[in-house]
């Protein structure tokens, strides 16, 4: 499998795994929740850069 391939897999893993977690904000508290967004968000550019085309 080609590197960017399994780039992008573990990233939208990732990103299914967080979702929730960051939907859960009564368990994970303010601090974790803006921590986890802030990742998503990194995430989600980095996903629609891999995926452009």
């Amino acid at each position: 499998m080609k590197p960017k391939s399994m780039i992008k897999i573990v990233i939208d893993l990732v990103m299914s795994v967080l979702l929730p977690v960051l939907m859960a904000f009564i368990l994970t508290g303010q601090k974790a929740h803006e921590w986890i967004g802030s990742a998503m968000f990194v995430m989600f550019i980095t996903h629609n850069l891999l995926n452009f085309r």
